[in-house]
């Protein structure tokens, strides 16, 4: 059965990428935090059930962009870089500057999409991908 929570890094990881500027719009998949008697209750739900008003208003506490492995990877700077990924125990992605090796950084996650998402995460704190002006850092 599809789960769309395997599909997208965790509520963790995407509201630090809102954070960071990650684009909040572009259809896709969302994470929406409910306040149901109290308590705030994330699900992951498709851009179409948020339109259609399957969620009352007013208990919709936060919609937060879930970005998907595709739209995740298609902020990795490329250029000049080495980007490797594998699955052992947990993901691991690796990424090396390749004209200095003493930038790189591994991340890692309980699924392909939060080892990306944490490397995404990295790659803006530390300059190489700014959201904010829209384009990657190797093509400003």
């Amino acid at each position: 059965m599809f789960n769309p929570e395997r599909e997208v890094p965790n509520l963790e990881l995407c509201k630090k990428l809102k954070e960071l500027g990650f684009p909040q719009d572009g259809g896709g998949f969302y994470w929406v935090i409910e306040n149901i008697n109290g308590k705030e209750l994330p699900r992951v739900v498709y851009e179409s059930d948020i339109d259609n008003g399957e969620f009352g208003t007013k208990f919709v506490v936060e919609i937060i962009k879930a970005p998907t492995i595709r739209e995740l990877g298609e902020w990795f700077p490329l250029t000049d870089e080495v980007l490797s990924c594998r699955f052992i125990d947990e993901w691991l992605l690796y990424w090396e500057k390749r004209h200095n090796p003493n930038v790189f950084y591994n991340s890692h996650g309980k699924i392909e999409a939060e080892a990306r998402a944490d490397l995404l995460v990295w790659l803006v704190e530390n300059g190489y991908v700014n959201f904010k002006k829209g384009v990657k850092e190797n093509e400003a």
